[in-house]
């Protein structure tokens, strides 16, 4: 059993001396590459239009319901009961669909953002796929996400070599 063992040690000392000695590392910075990329800032543009488009939006619901609250309460006094149920139920619809439209608003700016900054993180992943495999390595790691425990000098910054790829001087 301890041969076996040892034997088993011996051979996984061997096999990752002699990964290791393959394998190739980069990294890269894909925050930074994806704010110098032009796309983005296009792609940002037409988010905040259609972000201001939509609270422009909103606010003119919420002008109305507060019109309408401020005329329930100044004749309140004087409306019959069955006047007063109705306007109160009025309020409560036209509150109820203010939240659907803000909470739809809110899908809707999700679901524009994706449509218009997938493309831009499928080019710049492809340009950091390529520069990768022209340059031998094995792994890239991002160092944006602040996941990176160490990096040697033996570790390749491709953010340039993408740059370039992508033609982003």
């Amino acid at each position: 059993m301890k041969n076996a063992l040892r034997t088993f040690v011996l051979f996984f000392v061997l096999f990752a001396g002699s990964v290791s000695a393959q394998t190739k590392i980069g990294h890269i910075n894909f925050q930074q590459l994806l704010s110098v990329m032009p796309e983005r800032a296009a792609a940002t543009k037409q988010m905040e239009a259609h972000g201001k488009e939509l609270e422009t939006q909103l606010a003119e619901l919420q002008k109305d319901f507060q019109t309408k609250v401020g005329e329930y309460q100044k004749n309140s006094g004087s409306m019959t009961d069955i006047v007063r149920s109705t306007k109160e139920g009025e309020l409560r619809d036209l509150q109820q669909r203010i939240e659907s439209f803000r909470v739809a608003a809110q899908q809707d700016v999700q679901k524009k953002q994706k449509n218009l900054f997938q493309p831009i993180l499928e080019k710049a992943q492809g340009a950091v796929k390529k520069v990768a495999k022209e340059q031998g390595l094995t792994y890239v790691l991002d160092t944006s996400t602040g996941v990176v425990l160490y990096q040697s000098n033996e570790s390749i910054d491709i953010l340039p070599l993408v740059k370039v790829a992508l033609g982003i001087k």
